[in-house]
């Protein structure tokens, strides 16, 4: 992504209570969990991301958004892996 892109996350684990369990990285937009997530707490999670792109030159600036759905589930990484990835 360029320098030009700030991403954000909002919602229940991001920036409400389980608040900081999502983090967003604001250059890239890659979405990491910070800790493991309790299926018998919270099962299911529904956050926003939403991206703010200063175009060079022009002086405009272009938002949008995208809902998000991460649900908790019990996977182990593979054989040597200490994280185990996903997809939301």
């Amino acid at each position: 992504m360029s320098g030009n892109h700030i991403f954000r996350l909002t919602g229940p684990g991001a920036d409400q209570d389980p608040r900081g369990l999502f983090i967003i990285d604001i250059d890239t937009g890659d979405v990491s969990v910070s800790r493991s997530l309790d299926r018998e707490a919270i099962d299911s999670y529904q956050a926003v991301t939403s991206t703010t792109n200063c175009l060079e030159g022009s002086g405009r600036v272009e938002q949008g958004q995208r809902s998000i759905s991460a649900l908790a589930f019990e996977a182990l990484p593979l054989q040597g892996e200490t994280r185990t990835r996903g997809t939301l």
